[in-house]
């Protein structure tokens, strides 16, 4: 509709977030127990962001300096707190943080309770029977203007979220959308961009990724690989070796009936070097975007071609088709002029009781880096992904 095209849907969402606490206000009358929840709800969310900040900052400065300070050498008597604190647990800080953070706000809470009893209430109640005693529409315009600060929060925190979306979101039509709402303009020229702007908030990216990594180092390997998704190429591991019946079909008929695990993982890594050509163009694109094309096992095996990540998780799916113990490793390697990263595989070979370095990329028929004793050559920075 003609109309339609000149409305901006985010303009209108603004100003309706703005104008209903306000419409509220304007149609139910401000009573002296409103007056009071309101002042008790606004000084309960002051107190929690004060208890917050006071939080991190003890948190903080125990574990400064290795917990060598005033504050840190209290705990020494206390050795699997104060080992906490020399190793730098962030698991520990953030639970001290929230320990903290309850027991701030506690105390707070208690304070809180003469304060009202003996100002908030006394003061409610007055204002409330003014109220009573004021014009009905005077007393109505004061309820709405009594709204005026919650809208003010509203508009913002949503303007907030607008704009956090136009800087993480791909999508581009959206993000125009939003930018083209007069109100939002506005709202981000007056109030968001001073406020991401400022030196807190500029600190606060950094702190988190600080935080992120030193809980990661914290965790264990069977805490990461229960709360952190990794991916590769746009993918997980576990989908990326994830086999089809084409699979498996063709690497059980490629053993036939060889039992050696050796020689088995060695027809499969022919064929894979043979068959899986490399994808140039796709390994340009992934430099871009991580997740701009399909990657794995499948995708390699209908295509026919793949980047180094494709071909070793190919060689995994065809490895457990048939029985070989074999890990998706990754690393860096050298393509002759620079250190990339990369992705190989190793098999177990029980009969020897050692793992074999197998390179399907590097592969080819001039040159064999199945068991190839320069691997580590061109090679480096071995990680295990994953092992089956």
């Amino acid at each position: 509709m003609p109309l339609l095209d000149h409305i901006n849907f985010i303009t209108v969402f603004l100003i309706g977030v703005f104008l209903l606490p306000i419409a509220a206000g304007l149609l139910r009358p401000l009573t002296g127990n409103r007056i009071y929840s309101s002042f008790n709800t606004t000084i309960s969310a002051v107190l929690v962001i004060v208890s917050a900040v006071l939080s991190v900052c003890v948190t903080e400065l125990l574990f400064s300096d290795g917990g060598d300070n005033p504050l840190g050498n209290l705990f020494k008597g206390i050795p699997v707190v104060w080992y906490s604190i020399i190793s730098q647990d962030v698991l520990v800080y953030v639970l001290l943080i929230l320990i903290l953070l309850v027991a701030f706000n506690g105390l707070f809470q208690l304070l809180l309770i003469p304060l009202n009893k003996k100002v908030i209430y006394p003061v409610s109640d007055r204002l409330g029977k003014a109220l009573d005693s004021m014009n009905k529409v005077a007393a109505r315009i004061i309820g709405g203007l009594w709204q005026l600060p919650k809208s003010a929060w509203l508009v913002l925190v949503f303007a907030l979220l607008f704009n956090f979306y136009s800087m993480l979101s791909s999508n581009a039509s959206l993000d125009s959308y939003i930018n083209n709402s007069a109100a939002y303009r506005l709202i981000d020229n007056t109030a968001v961009q001073p406020i991401i702007s400022s030196e807190a908030a500029r600190q606060i990216p950094a702190f988190i990724d600080k935080t992120v990594d030193k809980a990661v180092e914290c965790l264990s390997p069977e805490g990461r690989k229960l709360l952190i998704k990794v991916y590769i190429n746009g993918v997980t591991v576990d989908d990326a070796i994830a086999s089809s019946p084409d699979i498996d079909n063709v690497a059980i008929e490629l053993v036939g009936a060889e039992n050696d695990r050796y020689l088995m993982a060695e027809k499969l890594y022919d064929w894979v070097v043979e068959n899986i050509s490399y994808d140039n163009q796709k390994a340009d694109a992934l430099l871009t975007d991580a997740f701009a094309s399909p990657s794995g096992a499948v995708v390699a095996f209908s295509e026919k071609t793949g980047v180094c990540f494709d071909k070793a998780s190919l060689y995994v799916a065809m490895c457990r088709a048939v029985g070989v113990q074999v890990r998706l490793i990754t690393g860096c390697a050298f393509n002759g002029a620079d250190w990339l990263d990369h992705s190989w595989n190793e098999i177990y070979y029980d009969k020897q009781d050692r793992w074999v370095n197998v390179d399907t990329t590097f592969g080819s028929k001039d040159r064999s880096y199945f068991d190839n004793s320069g691997f580590w050559d061109d090679h480096k920075d071995r990680e295990v992904q994953g092992e089956w």
